[in-house]
């Protein structure tokens, strides 16, 4: 064994088996090995240890090893250090191609192991191999040839990679712009540009303050601003006026090799609907509450109600004077409405089985009117019933059926309440052959034709905010078709609304 403890060799290799060969062959010799799999990590190992020689197959992962040759060479100081090319792909030309290519050696494999050692030796002393000088013009030739046809596919590959960045940067919803050290944009997303309004090209070199809060220079609740400071990552929720809705943003710091600052990513993603949905979510749980409250209201005023309705027949049976009966009359009257409207506070607010049956129609609409008819009358609206006779008949759930009613009702009672503090409601029930019909028309503040589109939709409301929850209309039109019939409207905006409700007669 030779004493070769001070000579170190990097070998850049995929395959296991000719790893395993050449480690024990060198060892063998007192020779120090280092390995590499990857043309990335053999460079890397090389600028670390900066070997004594390096061995290389030509064709490793991630660049071809001509070019892998060409770059370590180019590279100070490891230019100096010879490299022997070790390939199993040796045809005519490629010991020339190799040693044009700047390495120093070629070895063929299957590797002769009696002259392997002898051969290392040779190059660690100095040994360079060349070609002879009328074939070099030939070699370079074909070595420049070779360098074109890798330098062109390499720049399809990269056309192709930055048109696939460019699709994917451009395909996503959220708005990004990145940006360098002072703030200003050098790239924005499709996204970006439509929500701000401005073409790509003109967004170029703008600030990030200006364009996405129409704000001039720097400030310490911005999140660029922050990230440009504190050179972190910044998370933050930002209500933009003038980008029109709540916006989560979120901005990362970009550094190049060195560590060294060079701009950031801001992403704004517009949760909006969410929050609002959030806000609408807390709102159902509020009126939940309310209703459990209402309920537990309910049942405890039934009590003294009983008990007034029952002191009063027994004062009815004394003897009294006309005035005192005329009295005694209106107290039971009023005590009798108020047990009406506790009976159908009760039934509206206790759970139901859903289960369908005939259902009278006139008395959904006159059970609703108990509830609404007292609160409309002194918001000066009135009530016009024209409701047929005999009542028509629908199966249906009759709870179901008295909440859409109730739905309809209340959004009438808030239009006609908003646009003029007072307002008429029409309810008509009519039927054909086929189809009993509810309509309820009012000359309240109507609907704008651009949102006509969209009144059922789930928690879309054009109500003041803690008004509504926006769930109204989606629910009722989920009930109706679930009845096997439809909800239609008709409106003109500042005029008033009419929503009829089609159902399959009983």
């Amino acid at each position: 064994m030779k004493g070769n403890n001070f000579k170190t060799i990097l070998y850049i290799e995929d395959d296991r088996a000719s790893l395993t060969l050449v480690r024990r062959l060198l060892e063998s010799y007192g020779y120090k090995l280092i390995e590499a799999s990857n043309a990335k990590e053999g460079i890397t190992k090389a600028e670390v240890y900066k070997p004594d020689l390096i061995l290389m197959d030509v064709n490793i992962p991630g660049m071809n090893g001509y070019e892998m040759t060409t770059k370590l060479k180019a590279a100070y100081p490891l230019s100096s250090i010879p490299i022997v090319a070790l390939t199993s792909h040796a045809g005519a030309g490629e010991r020339e191609m190799a040693i044009m290519a700047g390495c120093d050696g070629f070895i063929s494999k299957p590797i002769d192991v009696e002259k392997f050692p002898n051969l290392i030796a040779q190059y660690l002393s100095g040994k360079k191999e060349d070609v002879e000088a009328d074939k070099k013009s030939i070699y370079l030739r074909e070595y420049s040839r070779r360098l074109v046809t890798r330098l062109e596919g390499k720049i399809d590959e990269l056309s192709r990679a930055e048109k696939e960045w460019e699709d994917t940067f451009n395909a996503i919803n959220d708005m990004i712009s990145i940006h360098d050290r002072n703030g200003r944009i050098i790239k924005a997303n499709l996204s970006f540009n439509n929500r701000v309004g401005i073409s790509p090209d003109k967004v170029i070199g703008q600030m990030c303050n200006k364009i996405f809060y129409n704000y001039d220079g720097m400030h310490d609740d911005f999140p660029c601003d922050m990230t440009i400071k504190s050179l972190k990552p910044v998370s933050v929720e930002i209500q933009n006026p003038y980008l029109g809705g709540i916006f989560l943003i979120r901005t990362y710091p970009i550094f190049d090799e060195k560590g060294e600052f060079m701009g950031f990513v801001h992403v704004a993603i517009d949760i909006t609907e969410k929050k609002e949905m959030e806000e609408q979510v807390l709102q159902l749980e509020k009126l939940s509450e309310v209703g459990e409250l209402v309920s537990s209201l309910a049942h405890e005023l039934n009590n003294p109600i009983t008990g007034i309705l029952g002191y009063i027949e027994h004062l009815m049976d004394m003897d009294k004077s006309p005035e005192m009966e005329k009295g005694l009359k209106v107290i039971q009257g009023e005590a009798e409405r108020s047990a009406r409207i506790i009976r159908s506070l009760l039934d509206f607010s206790r759970k139901h089985s859903h289960e369908k049956m005939k259902v009278d129609v006139n008395n959904i609409i006159e059970t609703v009117l108990t509830l609404k008819g007292h609160q409309m009358k002194n918001d000066n609206i009135k009530i016009i019933r024209e409701l047929k006779e005999p009542s028509p008949v629908v199966n249906g759930d009759f709870n179901q059926l008295q909440q859409v009613v109730l739905n309809i009702i209340n959004n009438s009672h808030y239009a006609m309440c908003h646009h003029k503090q007072k307002g008429i409601l029409t309810i008509r029930t009519f039927e054909d052959d086929a189809l009993v019909s509810l309509a309820f028309e009012d000359d309240g503040m109507g609907i704008r034709k651009e949102d006509m589109k969209r009144i059922f939709e789930k928690f879309f409301t054009t109500k003041d905010v803690g008004k509504g929850t926006g769930l109204g209309l989606s629910i009722s039109k989920k009930i109706i078709t679930e009845h096997g019939g439809t909800i239609e409207v008709e409106s003109e905006f500042e005029k008033g609304s009419r929503f009829i409700v089609k159902l399959p007669k009983a």
